[in-house]
C-alpha cells in the first residue's frame, strides 16, 4: 500500500512537472534570427519582385491594398537587421524586439516601386 501511494505521488509529480515544462516552452518568445548587415541590400537592386522579397525575408507580417503593400517587423542588433517572427497566436500584439516596420509597395506586375524603413522605437529605448 505504501509503495502504491509513492508511485501515485511520483506519477502525479512527474505529470505536473511535464505540464509546467510544456507550458514554459509554449510561452517563450520566438527565437530571433542572427542580425545581418546585408539583409536589406537586395531591395535597392533593379526590378526587385515581390517573390524575391518573400524569398529573402519570408512571409510578410501584414499586407494591404490587395497585396500591393506588404510589411515586415524588423529588429536591429550588432549593426544588422533581423526579421521578427510573428507571435504564436494571431490575436497577440507582440512588439518585443521590434525596432522598425519595413513597408514595401509593388506595382500590378509585382515589381517593387518604393520602400520605407519606419522607426518604431529609438535605439535608446529599452526592448
Amino acid at each position: 500500500m505504501i509503495l502504491r501511494t509513492i508511485t501515485h505521488r511520483a506519477c502525479l509529480a512527474l505529470g505536473l512537472s511535464a505540464l509546467a515544462l510544456l507550458g514554459a516552452c509554449a510561452s517563450q518568445a520566438p527565437k530571433r534570427a542572427r542580425p545581418d548587415s546585408h539583409l536589406l541590400a537586395f531591395i535597392d537592386g533593379p526590378q526587385v519582385t515581390r517573390q524575391e522579397v518573400v524569398e529573402h525575408l519570408g512571409q510578410p507580417r501584414a499586407s494591404f491594398e490587395n497585396d500591393k503593400v506588404i510589411a515586415y517587423r524588423l529588429g536591429q542588433s550588432g549593426g544588422g537587421y533581423y526579421v521578427v517572427s510573428a507571435p504564436q497566436k494571431q490575436t497577440e500584439l507582440d512588439w518585443e524586439g521590434v525596432d522598425y516596420d519595413l513597408m514595401l509597395r509593388f506595382d500590378e506586375r509585382g515589381v517593387l516601386q518604393e520602400h520605407s524603413l519606419i522607426a518604431i522605437r529609438s535605439a535608446s529605448q529599452p526592448h
